[in-house]
């Protein structure tokens, strides 16, 4: 299985090629992520993973567009984003946007050639700080359940109840 991780840094997932602007980090291509087209011949990845990298980047459409082309049909994109209510989305001032799990519909309703939505999740602690303690994991799981039983009422009011979502997990299969 070929994996790519686009905007790897320092984080890469295992076994995938990485891609990412600073030279400094673990990628094998050093590419701009806002020029396209990206260095891959089309259909070339099984699977194509974006950790907390779309915020950073000028047009969310078009590195979907780029995503949808390197991966085979059948393949998956999976995305994790801040989510809007989350403290991390706002403190962090290389962001450019913010998500709300609502993406979803968008995708469907505007990218449904292209994209098929798999699965969607709202996480209460984003997935570079759960494993730091039992207690995280814990509160984490639980919140995570209850937020998932219904995403639409959680994006737009559990947040704000509990102090805000860390983070978006979206899982795309291509179509083509």
């Amino acid at each position: 299985m070929k994996i790519l991780d686009v905007g790897c840094g320092f984080r890469k997932t295992l076994g995938a090629v990485g891609i990412d602007i600073d030279p400094r980090t673990n990628a094998e291509h050093i590419h701009d992520l806002n020029s396209f087209p990206y260095p891959f011949e089309d259909n070339t990845f099984d699977e194509v993973v974006s950790n907390h990298v779309l915020e950073h980047l000028n047009d969310t459409v078009p590195v979907l567009n780029e995503m949808h082309r390197i991966t085979k049909n059948g393949g998956k994109v999976k995305i994790r984003i801040p989510h809007y209510t989350g403290i991390s989305a706002w403190g962090d001032l290389t962001h450019k946007k913010t998500f709300s799990a609502n993406m979803r519909v968008y995708i469907s309703n505007n990218m449904g050639e292209k994209f098929r939505v798999d699965k969607t999740s709202l996480h209460y602690i984003s997935y570079m700080d759960r494993n730091r303690c039992l207690r995280n994991r814990m509160v984490s799981a639980i919140i995570d359940r209850v937020a998932n039983v219904n995403i639409k009422f959680s994006d737009k009011f559990l947040g704000y109840w509990i102090g805000g979502f860390q983070e978006i997990y979206l899982e795309l299969i291509v179509l083509k």
